[in-house]
């Protein structure tokens, strides 16, 4: 066995430290510099580590179809900023596909029964009032726009549960007080017989679905088409959906056998039902008008609308002739 400690090796003349002084001056290290227009070598298929570099930090490109880009091949600058919304509104085929969507709808009924009672109770008592049941009730689908983030910390915005429960209610009630009208005012005679008019349900249905859910998105898409963004379609729904509480006690007391009363009733429930609407929608019109052209029109169809409402309501259910006799 040899031992380590008695054989001694000699110098090894490649290396630079702790081994001896090399056998030839080692020059130092230069980095050669590429000349312009000179392609470099590559060996073995290797990049060079600036090229490879880049290559890693590029990552996958991305080149613009025809469709995107400008006219003369250029492309807008709104295309070339991802942070710039490609459009201030939304499309009209975007809204079409969001109420396609059952997301689009669940905040408008989050709400509770408190919520409803609420909102019930003051569209019975507080429907004079300049734009209380907005911003003190219901407040705005935005709150950032017109009023203290304070008082608006508690509202939860326009619903529509309350318009959809209301308006059935309102459906069932007026079928059945139409024919316990007509029935009071029927011929007390043995022999007669009433009939109940079951075309009361369907008359109710289409009224009233009509007029809650259709003649506020007339009104949201005129003022879209004017360019009146005052109003977005749930707050048009809720006002009206809530205008319709005066009219649950009314056709109660429309039941009472004389025209001229229900009448009156009905003239009392459309006077508050058109001041909810009126006194909450007319103050977010005028704002948007800068013209002060579009909103006064708009309004004055509000009017319209709630007459030719309170005719038809009239006319169609609580409006009876002279008691009828059996044959």
């Amino acid at each position: 066995m040899m031992n380590s400690g008695d054989d001694d090796f000699p110098p090894n003349p490649f290396r630079t430290d702790g081994g001896g002084a090399p056998g030839f001056a080692q020059p130092p290290p230069q980095q050669q510099q590429p000349q312009f227009g000179q392609p470099q070598p590559q060996f073995g298929g290797q990049l060079d580590p600036v090229q490879a570099n880049n290559h890693m930090n590029q990552g996958p490109q991305f080149q613009p179809s025809a469709a995107a880009m400008g006219m003369g091949g250029a492309m807008s600058p709104q295309q070339m900023d991802p942070t710039t919304p490609a459009s201030t509104s939304t499309s009209w085929w975007g809204l079409c596909m969001a109420c396609m969507r059952l997301d689009t709808y669940k905040r408008y009924f989050d709400v509770d029964t408190y919520d409803i009672q609420k909102r019930m109770i003051a569209a019975m008592t507080h429907f004079h009032q300049p734009q209380y049941f907005r911003d003190q009730v219901v407040g705005p689908e935005n709150p950032n726009l017109g009023i203290d983030a304070a008082t608006t910390s508690d509202l939860k915005g326009p619903d529509l549960y309350g318009p959809v429960w209301i308006t059935f209610v309102l459906i069932l009630m007026v079928a059945a007080t139409a024919n316990w009208s007509a029935s009071l005012r029927y011929s007390n005679d043995v022999e007669a017989e009433f009939e109940y008019d079951i075309n009361h349900l369907l008359h109710a249905w289409t009224f009233l679905t009509a007029f809650v859910f259709g003649v506020p998105s007339v009104f949201w898409l005129c003022t879209r088409c004017m360019s009146l963004q005052a109003l977005t379609l749930p707050e048009w729904i809720c006002y009206y959906g809530y205008s319709m509480v005066p009219y649950l006690p009314a056709s109660i007391l429309c039941t009472i056998p004389v025209n001229f009363i229900a009448w009156i009733v009905l003239m009392a429930a459309t006077a508050a039902s058109g001041l909810l609407v009126l006194r909450n929608a007319s103050t977010p019109l005028l704002a948007s008008d800068a013209t002060a052209q579009k909103a006064p029109p708009l309004i004055l169809a509000i009017l319209v609308a709630h007459f030719i409402f309170f005719v038809a309501m009239g006319v169609t259910f609580y409006h009876h002739g002279k008691a009828h006799h059996a044959v």
